[in-house]
């Protein structure tokens, strides 16, 4: 048995607890991965990937990494959000 090596990667998406600034409700969603191996837990990364923005009757997706991200693909990795976006109008920075 070869020791040390990552032989699994379990990855999720998390939503954080909702920020309000304003009129404004935000919500962190990251990435989250731990490394698994012959030695148990080798480490864990967290990588933020966006804030969905609520304001009023609007949603907004900014991304906080080099791609762009839409509201509505924002809602398809992080379902959760998709009570909170509701039929508002959304938008995309």
């Amino acid at each position: 048995m070869e020791r040390g090596l990552v032989s699994e990667i379990d990855t999720w998406i998390s939503v954080g607890k909702a920020i309000e600034i304003d009129k404004k409700v935000l919500y962190l969603v990251a990435k989250a991965a731990i490394l698994k191996g012959g030695l148990g837990n080798l480490g864990c990364s967290i990588s933020p990937l966006a804030i969905l923005v609520t304001e009023s009757a609007h949603v907004y997706a900014i991304s906080l990494t080099d791609e762009k991200i839409t509201v509505d693909q924002l809602l398809a990795i992080a379902p959760s959000l998709e009570r909170i976006a509701g039929n508002v109008n959304k938008a995309n920075i």
